[in-house]
């Protein structure tokens, strides 16, 4: 029998067929446990069906319930991760064009969105739908180079222009995969609170180190001017459309929105906190993060027999 290879796209950072498959029968029972205390509680019928105004699941136990799973799973220490708030949003672009009009509502309308160069490929037009000119800053293997990015902020300056926001991947960047050091992150909100601007760290792959690998917390807990984006997407599955924004600042932009339930899914929330409250969600994601440590060695000794010898880490930290 004719044996067929399967192109595998490396281009996306979507979750493979086989984990979205896993996710299945959890989802399943999860939503089961929902729907059944729906039919028993006026209060749990709101959460599943009713706007998010009226949903003490997603207002109160939602956030409890996330916030136990970020401190648990490389976000930073439960002390921290109960300074910050949360704010829920379909999706991680969503929330990143949520902090972006926070920005602008908080620092008034400016010109310039910096970003890492490379860069998540849909930051630009996410940016651009907001007429921020979009300016790429220099990164080496290590991520985004503070001296560079002053460097940048300096110049912009001296041409009169302005900066809104600076967008960065400080965890697993995404195309390059490294990660920030400590003392680059800290630079780096230094330079925010010196140069007035604000920091939407897109953290979707936060959660998604491979074990037994130290991992810096989440940089929103480092200062009030960052914006964390996270997601579910890369947890449970991108079709859920559930994430989230957490930050020590407030986030007011879009809560009428919100509450009316014209973009948040109260019952996608609903169906998600069965798995948060019985932390059913750490063991599958330890499993996807056994998974995705077989399939990046795979490819890296793949790579190595290929092509010879190649100036990659000698230690697979991410996929």
């Amino acid at each position: 029998m004719e044996k067929v290879l399967r192109q595998i796209n490396l281009a996306r950072g979507w979750p493979s067929l086989e984990n979205l498959r896993r996710v299945a029968p959890l989802v399943q029972k999860w939503s089961a446990a929902s729907l059944q205390a729906a039919c028993e509680s006026d209060e749990a019928a709101g959460s599943l069906f009713g706007y998010c105004s009226t949903c003490p699941v997603v207002q109160r136990d939602f956030e409890i319930s996330l916030k136990d799973f970020m401190s648990r799973n490389g976000y930073g220490s439960r002390d921290k991760v109960d300074r910050l708030s949360i704010t829920l949003t379909p999706g991680g672009s969503y929330a990143i064009d949520v902090c972006t009009r926070q920005a602008i509502v908080d620092l008034g309308k400016r010109d310039v969105a910096l970003v890492e160069s490379p860069t998540y490929y849909l930051a630009d037009r996410i940016f651009g739908e907001h007429n921020l000119e979009v300016v790429g800053v220099d990164s080496d293997e290590c991520g985004l180079v503070p001296e560079s990015l002053e460097d940048m902020l300096i110049r912009l300056k001296n041409e009169g222009k302005t900066v809104q926001i600076l967008y960065t991947i400080p965890g697993h960047h995404n195309p390059t995969s490294c990660t920030l050091s400590d003392e680059r992150r800290k630079r780096i909100v230094e330079l925010s609170q010196k140069y007035d601007f604000y920091i939407i760290a897109d953290e979707v792959y936060q959660s998604l180190s491979f074990q037994d690998h130290e991992f810096p917390p989440s940089l929103a807990t480092l200062d009030k001017r960052v914006f964390s984006v996270s997601s579910f997407s890369k947890i449970i599955s991108p079709g859920m459309r559930l994430g989230w924004i957490s930050t020590e600042a407030q986030v007011t932009v879009g809560k009428g929105v919100f509450e009316s339930g014209g973009n948040i899914s109260s019952y996608t929330a609903a169906m998600i906190h069965p798995g948060l409250e019985s932390r059913e969600i750490d063991k599958h994601l330890s499993i996807i993060r056994s998974d995705l440590y077989l399939r990046a060695k795979t490819l890296y000794t793949a790579l190595q027999q290929a092509l010879g010898r190649l100036n990659l880490p000698d230690v697979l930290i991410s996929y």
